[in-house]
Order: C-alpha cells, then structure tokens, then sequence
C-alpha cells in the first residue's frame, strides 16, 4: 500500500508539473509573425496593396507608429463588416495586431489597412499600407 501512495504520488507531481508547461504554452502562444515571403505579391502599381495568401490563422502583425495615441487601423472581411482584433503593446513605438478570437478563417479574405503614421515593421511589409490576407 505504501508503494502504491508513493507511485501514484510521484504520477501525480509528474502529471501537474506536464500540465503546467502544456497549459502556459497554450496560454502564451497566441500566434506566430512568420509568413513565407514567397506567398507576398504586390497587388497595384502604387506599391502599397500587398497580397498574402497561405498565413497561419494565428498570424500577428507587428506595427510601428509614431506616438502611442495614433495607432490605428482597420480590418474588414470580404464581406466589409468590421473585424474585431486586440493589441498588446510589444516595444517602445510597436504594438502586435493580434488575430481575431476565432483565427483568420480558411477561405476568408481580410483587408488590413494601416493609416499614416502606422507602418508595418517586418522588412517584407515596409512599404504596405493594405494588406489583403487569404
């Protein structure tokens, strides 16, 4: 009896000490910045639409403005109903466009729209202002 306590025991402190690493990874992973370049287009001559086709449906968007008060932006499905999205500052200037609760929808095409002052800041997306995500 005594050996089974100290099994289930040390089962038990195994299976909590899993769970948490499990559980904080779940919590804390909330989407990735990678996208294959080679799935970025230029969509019009302007140079300021790009298309990015093939993303994770956890993709975040890493933005650069100028002070904290302008950050601004707009993301609208094909539909053009508004979508609604979290920030979270990152750095000093950066703030990261979380997805949607739900992830960007397989089939679904999104338009983010960034106003002036707003840039992207991955190298790929410097000269974005739109950005049509599918």
């Amino acid at each position: 009896m005594k050996h089974l306590k100290r099994i289930l025991s040390i089962i038990l402190v195994l299976a909590v000490f899993t769970g948490s690493f499990v559980g904080s990874w779940h919590l804390f992973n909330q989407g990735t910045y990678e996208f294959d370049s080679e799935n970025l287009a230029v969509f019009d001559e302007n140079l300021s639409c790009y298309y990015l086709q093939k993303v994770d449906k956890d993709i975040i968007f890493r933005v650069r403005c100028e002070n904290d008060s302008s950050l601004s932006y707009s993301l609208v499905d094909d539909k053009d109903t508004t979508v609604q999205t979290k920030t979270q500052k990152a750095t000093k200037g950066c703030y990261d466009i979380l997805p949607p609760s739900s992830g960007y929808e397989e089939g679904v095409k999104y338009t983010l729209s960034l106003p002036d002052g707003v840039s992207f800041e991955s190298e790929d997306l410097k000269d974005a202002r739109m950005v049509l995500v599918y």
